[in-house]
């Protein structure tokens, strides 16, 4: 059981000390400490901990948080069904970091093949994404963030590898249009050019189908996706 750990992991993320996260459960410090420790909390106890955090005891006992990814946890404390409201229309938790010219005005960065692998776990990061080939592109609608990146495979004809695909940021993922292409970035995927399926309401899940028919359709879980680029055009080496 990872009972220990995890009550330290929990009231850290709370940024309270064991005393005020005693306080506030009903326990005294002297029994979280121990149970921080080494100590099986009592039935009682451990009801309490749970209410507290808002999170099932079975998960509390049965989980290692330490090796738990992020949104994982998050969709603990939240609360699946008002975690997946949230995040799939964007309205917490999802980071997009931006570069700006010296005038304010945002860049389009480019991402091409070589970088995708590090993009899996940059995109969030400003340094990282600042480190990427950017430009102006005009043309753009300017009211939507846009992003390129290169296409590597054969599953998406008529694109080829080493074309450019060019997608806005989509913040709502219930607004995807069933059949339309997005770039999806996922969790066990990293960056995927596919036609889109959305299923949320039924299984918390997009289809992703290829429009080569040589790759099977997968779908993939809406806690793991990490972001969606809406298709605008592509260019073509």
């Amino acid at each position: 059981m990872f009972i220990h750990q995890n009550l330290k992991i929990l009231r850290k993320r709370k940024g309270l000390t064991q005393s005020e996260a005693a306080t506030r459960i009903g326990l005294s410090r002297s029994q979280l400490a121990g149970y921080e420790a080494h100590i099986k909390p009592t039935l009682e106890a451990l009801i309490l901990i749970s209410d507290f955090f808002g999170i099932g005891t079975d998960a509390i006992l049965r989980m290692n948080f330490s090796e738990t990814p992020e949104l994982k946890i998050r969709e603990l404390e939240e609360g699946k069904a008002r975690f997946q409201e949230e995040y799939l229309q964007g309205k917490k938790l999802r980071v997009l970091a931006i570069t700006v010219d010296s005038q304010g005005k945002e860049l389009t960065e480019w991402v091409p093949a070589k970088a995708k692998a590090g993009y899996l776990n940059g995109y969030s990061d400003p340094e990282f994404i600042g480190e990427l080939p950017k430009t102006h592109f005009p043309i753009l609608n300017q009211g939507r963030k846009h992003r390129v990146f290169q296409l590597e495979g054969d599953s998406m004809p008529p694109h080829s590898p080493g074309s450019y695909v060019v997608g806005s940021y989509m913040e709502d993922w219930y607004k995807i249009k069933n059949g339309h292409k997005y770039l999806i970035l996922t969790e066990n995927e990293g960056m995927v050019f596919k036609i889109a399926y959305q299923e949320f309401m039924e299984s918390g899940s997009l289809l992703l189908c290829s429009s080569n028919p040589a790759y099977p359709p997968f779908r993939v879980k809406g806690e793991d996706i990490l972001e969606i680029w809406t298709y605008e055009w592509s260019i073509h080496p």
